[in-house]
């Protein structure tokens, strides 16, 4: 009796840090390791080991030990980096262009 209490006492908590996490990874885009523990109430080894045997398919979740940060964020193809350039760049580039346009007028008026 004693040991299934400590089982779904264990699952409850379980479900409850990885809630947590969900919540965090919603907020942050990277954050150190010791602080993410903090926030989420429990050691680094432990949440690095809940991680790894925690469903996250819907989740993405990368801990760089060395650097001591998790980063929540998937990294951008070179085709994503390069499409959001070229919309920056034609954003850019037509306002600059209603610009030339307004000084124009003012230049013909003045």
């Amino acid at each position: 009796m004693n040991e299934q209490m400590n089982r779904i006492t264990g699952a409850s908590q379980e479900e409850t840090i990885m809630k947590r996490v969900k919540m965090i990874a919603s907020f942050y885009h990277d954050i150190k390791l010791s602080r993410f523990a903090q926030l989420v109430g429990c050691t680094s080894d432990e949440l690095e080991m809940l991680i790894s045997r925690a469903d996250t398919s819907d989740l993405y979740i990368k801990i760089d030990r060395p650097a001591g940060t998790v980063v929540f964020v998937p990294p951008e193809s070179t085709d994503e980096v390069l499409n959001r350039w070229a919309e920056d760049m034609a954003s850019s580039v037509s306002k600059l262009e209603a610009v030339s346009h307004l000084v124009q007028i003012e230049r013909d008026i003045a």
